[in-house]
């Protein structure tokens, strides 16, 4: 028997989300557009996307070539994949991936924190944590963009509220956020603070399927968000229910060697 809360097998357009897309463009000699391939294991892992019709990723723009080119640029015209850009000012990209992205939640998920001497937060966090927030309510709306049966395949701790934001916009969106990385158990998430990890822990709540490298980080995950969220967890049938909805807690594994 299918599982309810499982979305269908995807026959609709595939809209794969992320922070760094698999090219990016340069302004050639003759003025035109030059795509450079992207270099990765995001990209690797995710190399079947380019064999997907009708198959469109979702990057911040990290060029201004990036920002010029037109909004749904080609790729490989035999396998239609195409990119979409989303444009952020450069404090608020600043702010959304290294002083949250990377200064916080990379050492967050990977513990490694000097635990007697750090994290520490002051004004500077706070304004970091707002551009974080805007970065990924830009991306939601870039998303809500797309078509009614689109499925959304969102990418990693970068774009942690997304699921939450595209919710709030399109209610029965077909959500679903994987992350490449550990995630941190529920000593290391009290760390931050209150608002940030709940925030956190309900962006991604906000995908009908949540997944993860290995088994340890799903329980973190189911963990962390039934203790700080008061969500409610379901350890047998991995699912998580929290602000009025169902989530499917998953593992896949996924390879990134050559």
């Amino acid at each position: 028997m299918a599982d309810p809360y499982m979305p269908p097998a995807i026959e609709s357009p595939l809209v794969v989300v992320s922070n760094r897309g698999p090219v990016t463009f340069e302004r050639n000699e003759a003025g035109g557009f030059e795509a450079q391939r992207g270099a990765g294991g995001l990209v690797t892992a995710l190399a079947g996307v380019f064999y997907r019709d009708e198959a469109t990723w979702v990057a911040a723009a990290m060029t201004e070539a990036d920002r010029e080119v037109p909004r749904r640029q080609a790729l490989d015209h035999a396998t239609d994949l195409r990119l979409r850009f989303v444009s952020l000012d450069p404090k608020i990209y600043d702010g959304y991936y290294n002083g949250i992205s990377n200064g916080i939640l990379w050492f967050t998920h990977h513990f490694l924190w000097d635990i007697a001497r750090s994290p520490t937060f002051d004004e500077s966090t706070d304004d970091a944590w707002r551009a974080y927030e805007e970065a990924n309510r830009a991306f939601a709306e870039v998303l809500d963009r797309f078509p009614d049966d689109a499925v959304f395949l969102i990418q990693d701790y970068q774009l942690s509220l997304v699921p939450m934001y595209l919710r709030e916009l399109r209610p029965d969106a077909r959500v679903i956020h994987f992350s490449h990385t550990p995630f941190a158990g529920q000593t290391y998430l009290r760390m931050l603070p209150i608002g940030m990890r709940e925030s956190l822990l309900r962006g991604l709540a906000g995908a009908d399927v949540v997944g993860f490298q290995s088994r340890t980080w799903a329980e973190n995950f189911l963990l962390s968000a039934r203790s700080l969220a008061g969500a409610k967890a379901d350890l047998h049938r991995w699912r998580l229910s929290l602000d009025g909805r169902t989530s499917l807690i998953r593992t896949f594994p996924v390879s990134v060697g050559g």
